[in-house]
């Protein structure tokens, strides 16, 4: 019998020890191991749905299933385990296990790929989501005021809810708008035919309760212009420095103020009008000369930077507080049944401020003081308004609007009569969230000139029905209108 056996060979010339061994068969020494079986099981041990019953036990060789789930399932958590530790799988093409369902059949694709790269197994669950049970519909309208114009138009906001309560996607139902009982054919209310409507949604037999708006009737004025003097008051600096400004700010001013009452900043309020008044540079001063600058009347203030009559303010500071301003305006504003009188100057606060007309007590406006007859203007109660040099531009419309009869929208610690005008937002000014107030009719957030905050691009149709009257019936006020200065 042949047994393996070493042999070892010395060279002494090269000083190398090589060792061979051998065994039965004379093999060379060269034998590479048998590479390893990869693994072709592609079989799941598990599978599940949580929280859903499949319509059959698992089996590995069982490759299709189903279940039914209440259509509040928006999706499911599918589990899954290998046979083969080795294997992977994927679900819908990745490796997410989190599912959403649509109404309807949906199909979920578990792929099952062996250790070996080729062998595969796909496993199916169908899932069939339930189409909600509508029980109720919920309409709010974003105003309950709009005009008869064909254009004005309120914001739908529509809620499907089932027998659970739970909020169901409009996209799953079919629904129509009705307006006073019959069929709408759109989901966009308009009309030209003034009068109180009442729009609801229907769904299978499902209704909203009614929501009253009221289309009021367009009307059409003829454009009123006012001729407006611009007092810009400075220290002595030459005209286009500090705030001795140049007239091209002035008209930039001019231009903001006509864009504002003309409805043209933007306003998507449907309440939002054109106000028919305008307003021009006056031509001429007081005693009939022309004007060296059209509606620019410069004046030195100097000499009542005098820090009079209270402590706050301060003595040649080059900034007027409000009593040195309101001082300063008592002696220079222009005769207000020929201009309305703007001044533009530095001012400590940064800010502006305006006199709010009266109204003859024939023609009374609430939030506006009132009086039998007209008499001379005198300085407590003048049509006249100021504003900070460094705000004149954005804030001059909001000013104008109360040299025209307009309030802040805003109540302070309680809901009151705001700015006595149904379709602007009226809210608590000093309540961290501003809650609005419970008359309010128009849209549900602020868009007024009128107001400190939002969008600030709107006079609205009761306002503008305020500012008519004012010029018809305003004390003094009535007389701009006609007014050739």
């Amino acid at each position: 019998m042949y047994k393996p056996f070493c042999r070892a060979i010395v060279s002494i010339f090269l000083g190398l020890a090589i060792a061979a061994c051998g065994g039965g068969g004379g093999g060379d020494g060269n034998n590479m191991p048998a590479p390893p079986v990869l693994s072709n099981d592609a079989s799941l041990s598990s599978i599940g749905v949580t929280g859903v019953t499949l319509d059959a036990p698992f089996n590995s060789s069982t490759l299709n299933y189903a279940a039914t789930v209440d259509s509040a399932t928006g999706s499911v958590e599918i589990t899954a385990a290998t046979t083969d530790a080795r294997a992977i799988f994927t679900i819908n093409g990745a490796s997410n296990t989190s599912i959403p369902l649509a109404v309807g059949d949906n199909t979920i694709s578990i792929v099952v790929t062996a250790e070996n790269g080729t062998a595969r197994s796909t496993y199916t669950i169908t899932i069939m989501r339930e189409a909600p049970q509508l029980a109720a519909i919920a309409l709010f309208l974003n105003t309950y005021l709009m005009i008869a114009n064909g254009t004005s138009t309120p914001t739908l906001t529509i809620m499907f809810f089932d027998v659970n309560g739970i909020n169901i996607d409009e996209s799953t139902l079919s629904y129509e708008l009705y307006v006073n009982n019959a069929p709408y054919g759109t989901m966009e209310f308009t009309t030209q035919m003034a009068g109180d409507y009442d729009l609801k949604i229907v769904s299978g037999g499902i209704e909203s309760t009614p929501v009253p708006v009221r289309a009021r009737e367009q009307k059409s004025f003829p454009i009123l212009t006012i001729p407006i003097v611009f007092h810009v008051v400075h220290f002595g600096e030459a005209i286009g420095v500090g705030p001795n400004v140049l007239s091209s700010e002035v008209d930039a001013v001019l231009s903001n103020l006509n864009e504002a009452f003309a409805n043209q900043k933007g306003s998507s309020d449907p309440n939002a009008v054109d106000t028919a008044v305008r307003f021009r540079l006056a031509s001429t001063a007081p005693d009939g000369s022309m004007m060296a600058e059209m509606g620019i009347n410069r004046i030195n203030g100097t000499a009542y930077d005098d820090g009079s009559p209270f402590m706050v303010e301060v003595a040649g500071d080059k900034l007027f507080g409000p009593n040195e301003l309101w001082a300063l305006m008592g002696e220079k504003f222009w005769d207000p049944r020929d201009y309305i009188s703007f001044f533009v100057a530095p001012q400590n606060n940064g800010r502006g401020s305006a006199a709010l007309p009266s109204m003859l007590s024939s023609n009374p406006l609430p939030g506006l003081t009132s009086y039998p007859t007209e008499s001379e203007p005198y300085k407590e109660g003048f049509g006249a308004l100021n504003l900070d040099t460094r705000i004149v531009k954005t804030q001059a419309a909001h000013e104008i609007g109360h040299v025209l009869g307009l309030l802040h929208p805003f109540n302070s610690g309680a809901c009151g009569d705001g700015d006595y005008v149904d379709d602007t937002y009226n809210y608590i000014l000093d309540y961290a969230d501003n809650p609005g107030c419970s008359g309010n009719q128009g849209v549900k957030e602020s868009t007024t000139i009128m107001d400190y905050v939002g969008a600030a691009d709107t006079f609205t149709y009761s306002q503008r029905e305020r500012i008519r009257l004012v010029l018809q019936y305003g004390i003094w006020m009535n007389h701009l209108p006609t007014s050739t200065k």
